[in-house]
């Protein structure tokens, strides 16, 4: 059975990331490999926040994850990516962190009176706009 796969911080979308582009290059991988692979790139982007065990038990849940989800095929301790599936959960989480990104646009208004410039040329009031934090929902 298939269950929707949540990502909670914006660290379990880097390695989230990183593990769907690892597992998109290889064949089967077992783990060890594979999460060298995917901490070398995490550290190659700055990426890697956390001691390695931290970061070990987190690739490995998300791992799971993705198995339980079906996007990730298991045979003992060996792993593969599903190509259509990858691709489809690559997209999901783009899709997610943009919209993680408007909700935080959301709580954000304008302040009063930048927007309303009438001696200024179009286009140029817009680019003006500050932006303060509204208060938060209650």
């Amino acid at each position: 059975m298939k269950k929707p796969l949540r990502l909670v911080h914006a660290d379990q979308h880097d390695l989230a990331e990183e593990l769907i582009a690892a597992l998109s290059d290889c064949g089967w991988c077992e783990f060890r490999p594979l999460f060298a692979l995917v901490s070398e790139r995490l550290h190659a982007r700055h990426a890697n926040h956390g001691a390695e065990e931290t970061l070990r038990l987190q690739a490995y849940l998300q791992l799971q994850m993705m198995v339980q989800h079906g996007s990730v095929e298991r045979s003992g301790q060996s792993y593969r990516g599903r190509p259509d599936e990858l691709a489809a959960l690559t997209g999901h989480n783009a899709a997610d962190n943009c919209r993680h990104l408007l909700d935080a646009l959301e709580r954000m208004v304008p302040e009063p009176g930048v927007l309303d410039a009438p001696d200024a040329p179009p286009g140029i009031a817009r680019r003006a706009i500050r932006f303060t934090p509204a208060p938060p929902a209650r």
